[in-house]
């Protein structure tokens, strides 16, 4: 089989998806009353029917159908495995009371893996098109093990770390140029939490779940902190011992305590991220 090379495009993020729809203004109704999604300015050269959508980081592209809705196919049997997206949210309870006063239907499943649980709730768009909402933050993520994880990653170093936390703290950091405001106050008129920043290179211990080591092995690792994931709400954690990186919630932090690096443990190393692709299985030993 041919080997697979990370991130051979040098993609950075996910656009958009689009959407062929039976009316662009339900649709649109949808996708922003229910998902909170916010029209945005869609280029005036294009000669079809459309909205551009933005949230979340990502962009939902309606395009109207070219053909009579009579004759387009809907779902209207819910399956959780049918191609949808899928949103995080903060309460699931919430969500679900929402649905319900909206009169939408939806059905509910919940997953269990190694006594993490996590909650999923299904429903159509006006298309048929499948939307989840689930709280998947809840699992760890970890890279696959052996040579899967060179094939699956993309080979970083410590300089790209640490231009992808700056990036991201200058949207919470103030600014001169907008008086006590940061920009993402500026964006979304609310002031941002920081409670979850801490000190770059302190001591962590991260959680190792319980489906993942045996009764012998420790319940943590001692890791060290390198930032805060843009991809999901976790920490990026350095394992030096297996020179790794870990994508994890569930982290104990010692910022008074800083690691010791020196050329002997540093040489040329290189981290490891997880791509998109990635299947996220366990890299530790004590699961092999």
């Amino acid at each position: 089989m041919k080997q697979i090379v990370g991130n051979p495009l040098q993609l950075k993020s996910l656009n958009h998806i689009s959407l062929v729809c039976r009316s662009v203004e339900e649709s649109t109704d949808f996708y922003t009353n229910v998902l909170g999604f916010v029209p945005i300015r869609r280029p005036g050269s294009f000669d079809f029917d459309g909205a551009w959508l933005f949230n979340y980081g990502i962009g939902i592209h309606l395009l109207q159908s070219e053909t009579p809705s009579d004759n387009l196919p809907k779902k209207t049997e819910i399956n959780p495995k049918d191609s949808h997206i899928s949103f995080q949210c903060e309460s699931m309870g919430m969500v679900e009371k929402k649905l319900k006063e909206m009169g939408i239907v939806y059905k509910r499943q919940q997953v269990e893996e190694g006594g993490i649980y996590v909650d999923q709730l299904f429903f159509h768009d006006p298309d048929g098109f499948m939307i989840e909402i689930c709280n998947c933050d809840n699992l760890p993520v970890i890279p696959i093990a052996g040579e899967m994880v060179r094939s699956s990653c993309s080979r970083v170093n410590f300089d790209i770390i640490s231009q992808k936390q700056i990036q991201t703290f200058v949207q919470i950091c103030g600014i001169t140029s907008v008086e006590d405001k940061v920009p993402k106050e500026c964006w979304s008129g609310h002031k941002p939490n920081v409670e979850f920043v801490k000190i770059f290179g302190c001591i962590g211990y991260t959680h190792v779940p319980i489906q993942l080591r045996n009764k012998l092995e420790n319940k943590s690792i001692k890791c060290v902190h390198l930032g805060v994931s843009t991809e999901s709400k976790a920490y990026i954690m350095y394992d030096s011992v297996q020179q790794r990186v870990i994508i994890i919630k569930d982290v104990v932090f010692y910022e008074n305590e800083s690691w010791t690096w020196n050329k002997e443990l540093m040489g040329n190393l290189e981290l490891m991220i997880p791509d998109e692709e990635g299947e996220m299985e366990s890299n530790y030993e004590g699961s092999q």
